[in-house]
């Protein structure tokens, strides 16, 4: 049989779970078989490519073991590598798949040494036992009976140390006279504390009582106090006691045996509290509240600096009600320092009587928990499912600056981690006002659905940041959000909607629905895996500038983003959009009404129109980025200003770059139509724009390479020290409607093997054209019909170009100066 240390380990991606310590030996092999469960179901890790252990030493360095699967089984061999530092090892078993990874919950195992240093394995030479015995056996025997007799003499010599040394505890006394009242007849070893002059005394036999010890008594009361505290951590509530039913009935009774149980477990110095399993029917409604407020002070309502833990099969179940407000777990500006862990809260969405309060119709206000004003909150591994209107509302009592009597208290320090919140019929999270918010590590799944029974109520978001303001004037603020590593899922409207938060991070989610910055300030969306599969929705997106803001101040950067109808939605002001990639999007990214973008670095690809459009904005810079296989490169439209298109690459496209109106500096681009199926022109422009076109390379193009036409000629275009390399259209560089031409210092490279060509023409009506300074010539032994033809055009001014390849046909009335035709 193979020697394996083999050790059986129950873990759960989600609740936590006491095992027995696995203890393993340096240099053994030892095996560890994870049985992986789910909140106590099994996980199936079928669908798991990657599996691997990550075992953190006791020196902090993090090793990991590669392992495999069968079923909700994982298996790992350790190395020597996982155990080479001894003491404690933290250990959490990770699987992925294509679209992301799933942890378990840590567990320990302890390393200790191997006292045969790197692992003793005797060899076929070494003499056995039974030799060493027979050869040198008179000799051990003699040396065992001298060492037993030395154990002797030390074992009289400690027991004479522990007899001199013994020590009994005994209660303490208040005073000298109560020790010699309270023990007349000591024993030795006796050790009494005096509270009133703060000494021990130990009672020495044939001397009597010694001081042994002057203490602290502040160190002692306070020692006392702390495990007074340890003992009451972790109480199970008593049903019975408190009248609480677990099988989802008598919903008043319930609710007030709960309420009354946490206060008493309060008053009494109780900071941990466990609800046991069972379902528990929650009166959630406050009755004698206005119709809009019955969600106020009702419900469970978790004293402060508590822990509040529930079983995983822990249900809090709101009562079936008529009241369009309502909430399972209420908390004021008053609650403070509080812990939520684990169970369920199921609304009524399915149940509800939405016929009631006819005055709100929507019956949106029904929560699952209302932090009304409350400080330093942590909801960690709760399910919350099914309200009327969301699963966690995050609300302030007063406003800013209104009402002294009513200040502004926004919910401060929360911490939602871990949690499943799905199905509510309005929002999943709502934060109208807060000051410093986590959501991290949860499941934000289908808000605003229709459920077959119920429709959803607007605005069916996922997470909603919406505070509330009056023009320029901000009443409540979010403030200060930090999402990050949540599954955000199915959500109707949004995954996220900033309206008008304040300092928020929005980083490593997986979204299948819009991101939105809304007109918030000060936003960063990062590292976000967008993924849909049927283009439709747009994953980033925006609204503009906040009334009375200078700007959005937004950054968008490493964003993955797949199969949207519009991957990155610009709008407003001071917006960084940077190093992303998106696919198989219609467009990839549209700038609309915004101003001071910078688009840099980005990839876009499989884009089925638009790589980049921008519309209606100013002040755009698209720097750096990689566009291929789109429709449309780049599309500049309506009136839109002050745009710079520097150093991008433009690669399998119909069009290259589309410019209609407006004024745009095109600088140091690449472009290769490359072998797109539906080709078109590479950099069109309309003769309104005021556009300079220089150090571009066009790569191996057929006709149409830089095209004037359309619009009254009011612009200008500068198009300057460009290469077109091979070209193999009839007309590279044609300029057909009115408009102000500078062609200038430009190399034109003809790979024509046949036909007729003409590198640069121009028709009818445009006058005064400037030709300068441009080469001529061809890869191919074909030559051009004509470099240049003006003939129809009037007053050009072609002058010191070399044609090493085609002449130069002119109209009456232009100027030729030094040109060199070949």
């Amino acid at each position: 049989m193979e020697m394996k240390n083999i050790f059986n380990i129950l873990v759960d991606i989600k609740e936590a779970r006491s095992i027995i310590q696995p203890i393993v030996t340096q240099n053994d092999s030892v095996v560890f078989i994870l049985e992986v469960m789910e909140n106590g179901v099994p996980f199936d890790l079928t669908g798991a490519t990657t599996v691997s252990l990550a075992n953190t030493r006791r020196d902090n360095n993090v090793v990991l073991t590669q392992g495999t699967k069968v079923g909700n089984k994982a298996t790992f061999i350790l190395n020597s590598s996982e155990t080479a530092i001894a003491g404690s090892v933290v250990a959490m078993a990770q699987f992925y798949d294509v679209n992301g990874r799933v942890s378990t919950l840590s567990f320990p195992y302890q390393v200790v040494v191997d006292p045969t240093g790197n692992g003793y394995i005797p060899s076929e030479n070494e003499a056995t036992l039974i030799e060493i015995v027979l050869n040198d056996g008179p000799l051990i025997i003699q040396s065992a009976e001298d060492a037993a007799i030395y154990a002797n003499e030390q074992g009289d010599y400690a027991l004479q140390v522990a007899t001199d040394n013994e020590t009994r505890y005994l209660n303490a006394v208040s005073s000298v006279a109560s020790r010699n009242s309270a023990y007349p007849n000591p024993s030795h070893g006796d050790t009494v504390r005096v509270t009133n002059i703060s000494t021990s005394f130990r009672y020495v036999l044939g001397t009597g009582w010694v001081v042994t010890d002057v203490y602290n008594p502040t160190v002692i009361d306070n020692i006392n106090q702390q495990l007074a505290q340890v003992s009451k951590l972790g109480e199970v509530i008593d049903l019975s006691k408190w009248g609480i039913k677990n099988d989802g009935t008598n919903a008043r009774a319930t609710t007030d045996g709960i309420n009354n149980a946490l206060q008493w477990y309060s008053s009494n110095d109780y900071r941990h509290v466990l609800l046991p399993s069972g379902t528990f029917l929650i009166d959630s409604v406050n009755e004698s509240g206005t119709a809009k407020s019955r969600n106020i002070d009702t419900g469970i309502k978790i004293p402060s600096n508590m822990i509040f833990e529930m079983s995983s099969d822990t249900i809090l179940k709101v009562e079936s009600n008529a009241s369009a407000s309502y909430a399972c777990i209420y908390l004021s500006k008053t609650q403070n320092n509080i812990t939520i862990i684990g169970g369920q809260i199921h609304g009524d969405r399915k149940t509800h009587d939405y016929t009631g309060d006819p005055t709100h119709s929507t019956h949106e206000y029904g929560f699952g928990i209302y932090l009304y004003g409350a400080s330093d909150i942590i909801i960690d591994r709760v399910t919350i499912k099914e309200l009327t209107g969301d699963g966690i509302i995050l609300f302030s009592p007063g406003l800013i600056n209104y009402d002294v009597n009513n200040p502004y208290a926004p919910p401060s320090r929360i911490r939602i981690s871990g949690c499943v919140i799905d199905s509510s019929r309005r929002n999943n999270i709502s934060i109208t006002a807060c000051d410093q918010v986590i959501v991290e590590n949860c499941q934000i799944l289908n808000a605003g659905i229709n459920d077959g029974i119920h429709d959803g109520t607007a605005p069916r978001y996922g997470i909603d940041l919406e505070g509330y303001g009056e023009g320029s004037i901000d009443y409540e603020t979010p403030l200060k959000i930090i999402i990050r590593n949540n599954k955000l899922v199915g959500n109707v409207n949004t995954s996220v909607g900033n309206f008008n938060g304040y300092e928020v991070v929005i980083t490593e989610n997986f979204s299948d629905n819009i991101i939105s910055y809304g007109f918030g300030t000060d936003t960063i969306i990062s590292n976000n895996v967008f993924k849909r599969i049927d283009n439709l929705k747009i994953a980033i997106g925006s609204l503009g500038v906040s009334e009375g803001k200078d700007g959005n101040h937004v950054t968008i950067t490493g964003n993955t983003i797949n199969g949207f109808n519009v991957g990155v939605d610009i709008r407003g002001k001071n917006v960084t959009v940077m190093g992303n990639n998106i696919s198989n999007v219609n467009t990839s990214i549209l700038c609309f009404q915004a101003e001071e973008v910078l688009i840099s670095g980005n990839i876009a690809w499989k884009c089925a129109v638009d790589a980049v459009k921008i519309l209606q904005s100013k002040f755009v810079s698209l720097i750096g980025n990689s566009l291929r296989d789109t429709l449309f490169g780049v599309r500049i439209e309506q009136s839109s200003t002050n745009i710079i298109i520097n150093n991008n690459s433009v690669d399998e496209y119909g069009t290259g770059m589309k410019i209609t109106g407006g004024s745009c500096t095109i600088k140091g681009n690449t472009f290769n139509q490359g072998n797109y199926t539906t080709k078109s022109y590479h950099l069109i422009f309309d003769t309104n724009v005021v556009v300079l076109i220089e150090n571009n390379v066009f790569k191996r193009p057929g006709s149409y390479v830089i095209f004037g036409t359309g619009g009254s000629g009011t612009g200008r275009a500068r198009i300057i020290k460009n290469v077109i390399e091979d070209f193999t259209g009839s007309s590279p560089v044609f300029f057909s409607t009115i408009g102000k031409y500078e062609f200038i210092s430009n190399e034109i490279i003809s790979g024509l093997t046949s036909g007729i060509g003409t590198a640069v023409y121009l028709v009818s009506g445009i006058n005064n054209a400037l030709i300068i300074g441009n080469k001529f010539y061809a890869t191919t032994s074909h030559v051009l019909t004509n470099a240049i033809n003006t003939s129809l055009a009037s007053n050009s001014k072609i002058i010191s170009n070399v044609c090493l390849n085609g002449g130069i046909t002119s109209a009456a009335g232009d100027v030729l100066n030094g040109n060199i035709v070949i």
